[in-house]
């Protein structure tokens, strides 16, 4: 509905990994807006550009989805909203669909990595929802191998601090340990024992 959300409205949840993240619901795009509300609407969405992952949803069961799909992308661009930051299109009220349809649109999101389907309804899609989340979200994490002299316990302690050790060997000069961790999280490590 037109004007249904005038502010944001943010609130921390926590995903499966109890991972916390704040979701922030914007204002509606609405097309063709007038001039002297383009300013108010544009302070409250300016809060996309500092996103980690947009969430677009779309009503799909809008005669119009595809036309509103294309103004949300407008705006987007227009506030100069990178194309780096991941997007998640998420159809909802797809409860609200024919049963032909419905069966259609499902199987054509489950071939786009970028589209989730689900009913805020009965539910139907969270659980999904959620899983992709997490997949966009979470940075990707790789396998290491450091040698850490006894000298610098620091670094030993940083690295079981930060929970990234997975296996970790007592050798005649220091230990050698194993880790999995993010790129972030080497930058970090690196930086904090210069």
């Amino acid at each position: 509905m037109l004007f249904a959300t005038l502010d944001p409205k943010m609130r921390a949840i926590k995903l499966n990994n109890k991972l916390k993240i704040i979701i922030s619901d914007t204002v509606g795009f609405i097309s063709d807006l007038p001039t002297e509300l383009i300013a108010a609407f544009s302070a409250t969405l300016e809060e996309v550009l500092a996103a980690d992952l947009i969430l677009h949803v779309r009503d799909i069961a809008h005669k119009n989805t595809d036309l509103q799909a294309l103004e949300v992308e407008k705006v987007l661009h227009s506030l100069g909203v990178s194309g780096s930051t991941p997007t998640l299109e998420i159809w909802n009220k797809i409860d609200s669909i024919e049963p032909e349809k419905k069966k259609s649109l499902k199987n054509i999101a489950k071939r786009r990595s970028g589209v989730c389907y689900l009913s805020a309804l009965t539910g139907e899609g969270i659980s999904s929802l959620v899983e992709h989340i997490e997949k966009l979200i979470l940075p990707q994490k790789f396998s290491d191998t450091l040698f850490v002299p006894f000298e610098f316990g620091n670094k030993k302690a940083w690295l079981h601090e930060h929970g990234v050790v997975v296996n970790e060997f007592c050798t005649e000069v220091g230990f050698r340990l194993d880790v999995i961790w993010s790129a972030q999280q080497k930058k970090k490590y690196y930086s904090f024992n210069r």
